[in-house]
């Protein structure tokens, strides 16, 4: 025989069955002042409101009936992607390597060389990695499934400085270190790098650069040099197609530089 054990269920100080619709205005104002974009407080909205409708199917409260109506959610205009020059990328580059090789630094140009997501970079741990195979396994990506990142001479290096600041910082400590970019006070994965990233851009003058867009910008480098959209799509781990052709009219604006070289073959002016 199975027994429901009854749970109180409080929103801070509130019991579930009183938050309304006006409480989720008065969040996503609050999320609004704070500089939340758009699509994170709208996010937000939808989960805490589905969380309510689920514990009322499930028996465990009475959602308030202005539930019932569709969340009022803000305009959320997609965002252009935005991609580093290479001016820009040498820039960045220059200001990481002027603060030094710190765990933080070295995850930074990690993101920029693998195409990685920064949960992916931050998690990774010394396991995963075959510097002899040059790859790197990510055990469970976004998609629930395991992918692994071929790594370039630069990506290894980065590695191999990683490997020396825990050589020269951890002592004894470093062979039970699991992590890459180890948090030196925790010898834990980063949770957030977000004050260490503020920095580096503003050092680098790229205040609209986010960390995703260092992700970005390894894809359209390749597209740019010429890789097919299937190449990229393995590299990003993408698993749908559909994914990657955001950057098919990089590869068009490509194609359109290389007819010229018609008119020059031709001799034609």
């Amino acid at each position: 025989q199975l027994y429901r054990s009854t749970y109180h269920i409080r929103y801070g100080h509130r019991h579930l069955h009183t938050i309304c619709q006006d409480d989720l205005r008065k969040l996503t104002k609050e999320m609004q002042d704070l500089g939340y974009a758009p699509g994170s407080v709208n996010r937000t909205v939808v989960i805490l409101r589905g969380m309510l409708r689920r514990a009322d199917d499930w028996g465990y409260c009475k959602i308030h009936s202005s539930l019932q109506k569709p969340p009022n959610l803000l305009p959320d205009h997609p965002r252009h992607e935005r991609f580093l020059s290479r001016e820009e990328a040498h820039r960045l580059q220059a200001v990481l390597q002027r603060r030094g090789a710190t765990p933080v630094n070295l995850a930074i140009l990690f993101l920029l060389y693998t195409g990685a997501r920064r949960s992916e970079v931050l998690n990774a741990e010394w396991r995963c990695v075959d510097m002899d195979r040059r790859d790197w396994r990510i055990p469970i990506s976004k998609n629930g499934r395991p992918r692994t990142v071929i790594l370039s001479t630069k990506a290894v290096a980065i590695l191999q400085s990683a490997r020396g600041y825990q050589q020269r910082h951890y002592g004894d400590q470093a062979k039970q270190v699991s992590a890459v970019f180890a948090n030196p006070q925790t010898l834990k994965p980063y949770c957030n790098i977000w004050e260490t990233w503020t920095r580096v851009r503003a050092e680098a003058d790229l205040p609209d650069l986010r960390l995703h867009d260092l992700r970005h910008s390894y894809a359209s480098t390749l597209v740019n040099a010429g890789v097919s959209i299937y190449e990229v799509q393995k590299l990003l781990g993408h698993s749908n197609i559909a994914t990657t052709q955001r950057y098919a009219h990089l590869a068009s604006q490509r194609l359109h530089e290389t007819v010229k070289l018609l008119d020059v073959g031709y001799g034609r002016e």
